[in-house]
């Protein structure tokens, strides 16, 4: 690996790292593409505005723009890779909500036709009064619940129409799904942070990453529909960036602030998707392992292991409630998903057979492989009259098929540098255990692609790691890109075999 992916010190200007002098200047100079992402901005709000018959949408991507910058701004001061980040991936799903707006309206004649995103819109209302918190947790209609297992994120969406009203703008969908760009782009400013504390102030992988998560098609999807996924992958993104903090510098702080913040994240996703709230405890536990391997057995290690297991000790009633209710909640989803994969596949199907019904092992190898090509074929959906939702899906199969190799070079690259200096690489080598084990827990429960996408920060950092400016990372990207479009299209080959024998 090359000299610029060893951590660097923090700092607060995003110069390229190492002493490498013969890089391009344009890496340490401002951004010079504001217009065109303000540009960006404008055309994907008239074109919310033509979907939803109103020109106040130019107005509300405007000013969410506007504060949304303002608050990366307050919250990362001097990083300009992070606000840039939030910039980007902000413009990008506004028009990306633009497009499919447009399209749901010339197909549906509505401007989102998408089941979850329409059963949450019709959740809010236009002015008050608005439904109570309580009405929002235990009111059903027609047989479904209101807030759909998501009550925070109505609530939160209630809110912001409300602010909306205050402001003079006209109702519609389309403020609800720039609420959600915002969103994700603060998702995107984390992930650049996270990279930060990483790479440090290394410009050049700060803004891939930066680039990497604006395009994402699976975080696009969160900013173009009405979904409460925004929500828990920007939770999952504040965690994460606890733990990476922590594990660069462990001291009393931060492992304060982190389990303030974790703390915080589990009360917001008991009521926006309570079955994750087990991931937490694992996310908080591969960090702490992490960090105890990666050095030799001194005092202040010994004294906080004998602090972690008097604690553990004393909470040991709470544990086992704990993983009473993971349990209890892997169980109820894990029949409910299978159920429905079930109903929806023929018996003895390709996905059936060879994932879901294999021991556990099998299924979480086959299963990880099935979550980086999808769907197959990779143009399957893309036609006229599919939805909103299979469209955006489908650019994400092309966008994961075209980064995977950088992915699995960063892999190869951690797996390397972490055998040649723990205590070093310990941050990048959490991100990567923390993903595999991530993508796993949703193969042996939902086998969903979109919940793979609460983790994909960590795949959008492990990509950035070859650098492919040096020779021998470039490489290394070469051979693992070789590797992998033989298995794509050898998939592609039997899924041809499979539907002329149909």
């Amino acid at each position: 690996m090359s000299e610029h992916t060893a951590p660097q010190t923090s700092e607060t200007t995003d110069t390229p790292s190492g002493s490498d002098t013969s890089l391009p200047n344009s890496v340490s100079k401002p951004n010079s593409s504001g217009f065109l992402i303000v540009s960006t901005v404008l055309v994907g709000g008239a074109l919310q505005g033509y979907a939803n018959g109103t020109p106040h949408a130019i107005v509300a991507a405007f000013i969410l723009f506007v504060v949304g910058a303002f608050i990366t701004s307050l919250a990362f001061r001097k990083g300009r890779a992070e606000l840039r980040g939030f910039r980007l991936s902000f413009s990008v799903s506004v028009l990306a909500g633009g497009l499919v707006q447009c399209y749901s309206l010339h197909a549906f004649g509505a401007p989102q036709d998408f089941v979850d995103a329409v059963g949450f819109f019709n959740a809010i209302f236009e002015d008050p009064p608005y439904y109570s918190w309580q009405e929002i947790n235990e009111l059903w209609i027609d047989g479904a619940e209101v807030s759909r297992g998501a009550p925070l994120a109505i609530a939160i969406w209630q809110w912001l129409y409300h602010v909306r009203l205050l402001l003079g703008l006209d109702f519609g969908m389309y403020f609800g799904v720039m609420v959600n760009a915002m969103f994700i782009g603060w998702t995107t400013s984390i992930t650049v942070r996270i990279a930060r504390e990483i790479f440090g102030d290394d410009a050049w992988r700060l803004n891939r990453v930066g680039t990497l998560s604006a395009f994402c098609g699976l975080l696009i999807l969160f900013g173009a529909l009405l979904l409460r996924d925004c929500f828990t992958t920007f939770l999952n993104a504040v965690v994460l960036l606890a733990v990476v903090c922590w594990l660069k510098h462990p001291n009393l702080r931060r492992s304060i602030l982190g389990g303030v913040l974790t703390i915080l994240a589990i009360a917001a996703m008991s009521y926006l998707r309570s079955r994750t709230l087990v991931l937490f405890g694992a996310v908080w536990f591969l960090g702490f392992s992490c960090w105890f391997i990666s050095k030799k057995f001194d005092v202040s290690r010994v004294l906080i292991s004998v602090v972690v297991l008097v604690l553990a000790a004393a909470s040991f009633p709470y544990l086992i409630s704990y993983l009473d209710i993971s349990k209890q909640l892997h169980d109820k989803y894990s029949e409910q998903y299978g159920g429905h994969m079930g109903e929806n596949s023929q018996d003895g199907s390709l996905a059936m057979s060879l994932i879901v019904n294999q021991p556990i092992p099998i299924r979480v190898v086959l299963g990880s492989a099935s979550m980086t090509i999808r769907p197959i074929p990779l143009w399957a959906g893309l036609e006229d009259g599919a939805s909103e939702y299979h469209w955006i899906k489908g650019y994400n199969g092309f966008y994961q098929i075209i980064v995977m190799p950088l992915f699995l070079a960063g892999l190869l690259l951690v797996a390397k540098q972490y055998l040649g200096s723990r205590q070093s690489t310990t941050p990048l080598f959490y991100v990567a255990v923390y993903f595999v084990v991530m993508v796993a827990s949703v193969v042996l429960t939902s086998m969903e692609q979109r919940h793979v996408a609460q983790f994909m920060p960590a795949f959008m950092i492990l990509a950035a790691v070859p650098d492919t400016r040096d020779k021998k990372d470039r490489k290394v990207v070469n051979q693992m890109g070789y590797l992998w479009y033989c298995l794509v299209g050898l998939v592609h080959l039997a899924w041809a075999i499979a539907a002329s024998g149909r």
